[in-house]
This record gives structure tokens, sequence and C-alpha cells, in this order.
């Protein structure tokens, strides 16, 4: 009878440390869920940044308005804007390769999302 009583204990010590896990995650993945991404067509004003029919302008934009482009994320939305503040303002939306974790296939799915502009 000792023998199933200790069973039954690892098996509920076992669920509540999967329960406590999976809480954490599921809380974890709550925190960083991305935020909703432009699409093409979509319309978007905001926080003094020029917006026209879905498109970010990557002169003026902060991280967390870069961050709504699919694909980017914080690192970077970071990266961007620390370009920019060392080379000045893009000139054209394929620029965007010259930031490091950017390439050709990326900027080719934004091409329409992104103008440049405050130039």
């Amino acid at each position: 009878m000792g023998g199933k009583r200790s069973l039954w204990a690892i098996f509920g010590i076992t669920a509540l440390f999967a329960v406590v896990l999976c809480g954490l995650f599921v809380r974890n993945e709550a925190r960083y869920a991305p935020m909703e991404r432009l699409s093409a067509g979509t319309a978007v004003t905001g926080e003094g940044h020029e917006v026209r029919a879905g498109q970010i302008d990557l002169n003026a934009a902060d991280e967390r308005t870069l961050q709504l482009l699919p694909g980017i994320g914080p690192v970077r939305a970071q990266a961007i804007v620390s370009w920019r503040e060392e080379h000045g303002p893009f000139r054209c939306p394929e620029d965007l390769t010259q930031v490091d974790g950017i390439g050709r296939g990326l900027v080719e799915d934004i091409l329409d999302l992104v103008m440049v502009g405050g130039q």
C-alpha cells in the first residue's frame, strides 16, 4: 500500500510541475505575442508618423512602428533605427539591405508596405 501511495505522490508532483511549466509558457507566449502585422492595403495612422495606404516611413518610424512589418521583430527594428542614426536617412526602401540581418527577400516582402520620406 505504501508503494501505491508514493507512486501517486510522484504522479501528483509531476502533474503539478507540468501545469506550472505550461502556465509559465503560456504567460510568456502572451507577453511576446506579435503585434498585428501590416498587410498590403491596410490603412494605418499613428503617433506622428507619415503613413499612406499602409506604408511606414522608414526615416521616421520608431522601433515599435517598424515591428508592425512582417518579418521585422525587436532585433531587426533596433538594427534599422541604429543604421538610420549612424548613416542618415534611407534614400530608397531597397537601402534596407544594408542593415545587418535584412536580406533582399525580406525587403521584397515588405516593399509595398514601406516608403522613405523626411529627407
